[in-house]
């Protein structure tokens, strides 16, 4: 309505001044209302933002491209944080350093403490140990390729979600069906909540072995029976186990094979430890920083799947208990296009709606895409801070502008005919930015758009701004962690089924075959 009555203002000195040329003496009444026009132009007011928040340094708004406006200091607020960031940047733009780690900074260095998830999919060691020389070192460090990092237990969780995952990464998703994939499903449905319903510990080591080894099966079994493993459970799988052991093994062979990939060779240990570092129930619970290092391969993408599908289970428990009582815990996900699965789209939306808010960093439109050809459609939808950084693609660069959104033009004109003179004012939408606009950036220079609160209403801004450049001293020096803590592969209370019905040889010999 501002622009409308400036618009419809300036008409009106416009046909004046066309007055004045055939009426000298009335000059003033334009000239007055001309210079009426430019005071109020002077002083239109900065817009006053919310002072919460993520404080990037000074810049310009440019919302409207045709009056931009200093900012001595530009804040993205922190309610607009918790709707996510999206960052696209070309390699060398400062994509991870100014934004992940920046942000990883932001969220370590608040009065309150919070907790948050870090992945990294470009798998460069020089990110974490960036992260931990500006002050956002993690609490744990968990690697599916370095050796030494820390601990977790992928069958941790209660047995349906276990079942769920598990079923992701060994059997896949696909609305076709098999006699083997329907098996399969089944038998996971089947021996997991027996497995968990004794009150032992157990790991993905216990139930390849329930799986594929006879006598254990048969021990399991007797084990449910001790424990009062409830009725329902233990007759389905009772029902499985009675079955021929040749005929059972053979129509799950394709799922043990890819489960064995899980529970030996060099980085098994740390996905298989009784008594883990990392518990991600209790660790998004307490506030507690993780950083997932994984490098992009077919066994890191696995592993992320079942580690996402967890957080979507804490996720969904959040959102049914009183989430006024729970605390943020953001996830950044930092080139993460070739680890997208199928199931991540309802993660995303589980988590955004229980203040697990969701930011990501990619190079191009084609990762983005890589999920499907809606998601970054869906990412504009519901992520309220886009950054967008030095592309040098020209695809990627008209994803950008269009992400950036329009505004008004106006277009005032004056025509004389004769004895009549006339005006008239066009209004039309044109993109606040073009493509070309951002290959022209240098390394850490951004445009952002993001909600803000100008008196006591919330918009979209657009900024033009370069942010600070962290300092790094040291950050060469900063060693990869690795965990004191020996793995715990035998406990008291645990099931121990690796440890007591696989020798060596039987492992060497599965390794083979599986190979």
């Amino acid at each position: 309505m501002k622009w409308i009555g400036f618009a419809m203002f300036a008409v009106l000195v416009l046909d004046g001044f066309a007055y004045s040329l055939l009426h000298p003496a009335f000059a003033v009444v334009p000239a007055s209302a001309l210079g009426a026009v430019v005071w109020v132009s002077m002083r239109r007011r900065q817009p006053v933002v919310e002072e919460s928040g993520w404080h990037i340094g000074e810049g310009e708004e440019i919302t409207d491209p045709e009056r931009p406006v200093a900012m001595p200091r530009i804040v993205i607020p922190s309610k607009t944080l918790g709707l996510g960031v999206l960052g696209i940047g070309s390699p060398g733009a400062g994509k991870t350093e100014s934004l992940m780690i920046g942000l990883l900074h932001h969220y370590s260095s608040l009065e309150d403490r919070i907790g948050w998830a870090a992945f990294d999919g470009k798998g460069q060691i020089d990110v974490y140990q960036k992260a931990v020389a500006v002050g956002a070192a993690p609490d744990f460090f968990f690697s599916s390729e370095l050796p030494g990092s820390h601990t977790i237990n992928l069958m941790d969780g209660n047995p349906e979600d276990v079942a769920d995952r598990l079923s992701k990464v060994l059997i896949g998703e696909s609305f076709s069906t098999t006699f083997y994939a329907d098996e399969q499903r089944s038998v996971l449905l089947t021996v997991i909540p027996l497995l968990l319903g004794l009150g032992l510990r157990a790991n993905l080591r216990d139930l390849y072995v329930a799986l594929s080894h006879e006598q254990a099966g048969r021990e399991l079994l007797l084990l449910a029976q001790q424990r009062g493993v409830d009725e329902a459970v233990y007759r389905a799988a009772s029902a499985w186990y009675e079955m021929d052991f040749g005929t059972r093994v053979a129509n799950i062979k394709g799922m043990l094979n890819r489960l064995f990939v899980f529970v030996s060779g060099p980085y098994a240990d740390r996905l298989n430890d009784y008594e883990p570092d990392i518990d991600l129930v209790r660790d998004v619970e307490e506030g507690r920083r993780i950083y997932f290092h994984l490098p992009e391969s077919r066994f890191s993408k696995d592993v992320a799947v079942m580690v996402i599908e967890q957080l979507a289970s804490i996720a969904k428990r959040r959102q049914q208990d009183d989430l006024e009582k729970a605390r943020l815990y953001p996830l950044l996900f930092d080139d993460w296009g070739a680890l997208f699965h199928p199931g991540f789209k309802p993660f995303s939306a589980r988590c955004r709606s229980a203040k697990m808010p969701l930011s990501f960093f990619f190079q191009s439109r084609a990762q983005l895409q890589d999920v499907s050809p809606t998601y970054e459609t869906e990412l504009d939808d519901n992520i309220a801070t886009k950054v967008l950084m030095r592309i040098n693609g020209q695809d990627t660069a008209e994803l950008g502008a269009r992400l950036m959104g329009t505004y008004e033009t106006r277009e005032v004109g004056l025509s004389f005919l004769g004895n009549h003179d006339g005006t008239s004012i066009n209004v039309r939408e044109t993109g606040r930015l073009r493509p070309a606009d951002f290959k022209a950036l240098d390394p850490g220079e951004a445009f952002v758009s993001t909600l803000v609160t100008v008196d006591g209403d919330t918009r979209n801004a657009l900024y033009r701004t370069r942010f600070p450049r962290n300092v790094l001293d040291g950050w060469a020096d900063v060693p990869v962690p690795s965990s004191s803590k020996p793995v715990v592969d035998y406990m008291e209370d645990g099931l121990n089924f690796w440890r007591r019905f696989m020798t060596p040889e039987q492992v060497q010999t599965l390794a083979e075959a599986s190979a």
